[in-house]
């Protein structure tokens, strides 16, 4: 296991490994596309401003519209590095705990695939700075792998991979979103059919 432990390391390290492993675990997967663009569109607001936060190499950026004011962020600089590479839109590097960013000023905040890295009380301060920076209707949309009922040997292979050291269960995962009643559910989609992962997307709106 050490040789496949290093294997990931440097597979997670270096940004264009990065992008192309997870361009084929999930960014060519039809479902997944077609889930995460359909909820964007019925978020969009005219002259919207999407924050995707923990983006990586910014691999789901083609996902979002062409019309949006698209920001990029996440906490590794060489990621950040990669991303603005690739985009004219905007790339910083931050923490999703803190929010450098004025109160109700966000149309769009998304998340994919970020809060299996994080503890439960991370993720709960996280829902309190997405709540202050959105702006009035605002939509939180909220994308994450979850525990399988089955442990299953290619489900439990990705999540290795993913090294989440945080994989909740579902009931965890809308335990937080519920947290402190800041936001509406819109939609909650669960997918148990992708062969790699269980996902569950949701879409919240800033009570």
């Amino acid at each position: 296991m050490r040789f496949v432990d290093k294997v990931v390391d440097i597979a997670n390290s270096v940004p264009i490994i990065n992008y192309y492993v997870h361009k084929m675990l999930t960014g060519n997967k039809k479902s997944y596309k077609d889930t995460i663009e359909n909820l964007i569109s019925l978020a969009e607001m005219k002259n919207t401003t999407i924050l995707d936060i923990g983006s990586g190499t910014g691999h789901f950026g083609e996902y979002y519209p062409e019309s949006a004011n698209l920001i990029f962020s996440e906490i590794d600089f060489l990621n950040c590095k990669f991303t603005k590479s690739r985009t004219n839109s905007t790339v910083v590097i931050l923490d999703g705990t803190y929010l450098p960013f004025c109160a109700y000023s966000l149309d769009i905040i998304v998340f994919i695939n970020v809060f299996h890295h994080l503890c439960v009380d991370a993720c709960s301060v996280i829902m309190q700075e997405v709540h202050r920076v959105l702006s009035k209707g605002g939509r939180f949309i909220l994308i994450d792998i979850f525990i399988p009922r089955k442990k299953g040997l290619v489900p439990w292979f990705f999540l290795y991979v993913e090294r989440g050291k945080h994989i909740k269960r579902i009931e965890e995962l809308n335990k937080i979103v519920e947290y402190g009643k800041l936001f509406s559910k819109e939609r909650e989609i669960l997918d148990r059919e992708n062969p790699l992962h269980n996902l569950v997307y949701f879409m919240l709106s800033k009570k």
